[in-house]
């Protein structure tokens, strides 16, 4: 039982100090579109092609759809743009 414990600490250390997997977001619509992205209190806009991913908010974001929708995120998302809306698998 000790040991079944210590791995649990020692797991649950390591994961609070190994970086969080980012959010693949990917353009599902036949043209470009731009995300607007804030993290950490910084504003950008990230440009999809048709059909392109891109790994964003590796420590959490929210993120502003083409067709305004708002949504968090935490890291470790997949995320597709349909229609201009965000879905998130």
């Amino acid at each position: 039982m000790k040991i079944l414990t210590i791995a649990l600490v020692a797991t649950a250390s390591l994961a609070g100090v190994m970086p969080a997997a980012a959010a693949d977001i990917t353009n599902g619509d036949k043209k470009a579109v731009v995300i607007e992205v804030v993290e950490n209190g910084s504003r950008s806009k990230v440009p999809l092609p048709p059909g392109a991913t891109e790994s964003i908010c590796p420590s959490g974001c929210f993120i502003t759809a083409p067709n305004g929708d708002r949504v968090g995120l935490s890291g470790g998302e997949t995320v597709k743009i349909s229609g201009g809306a965000v879905i998130v698998n």
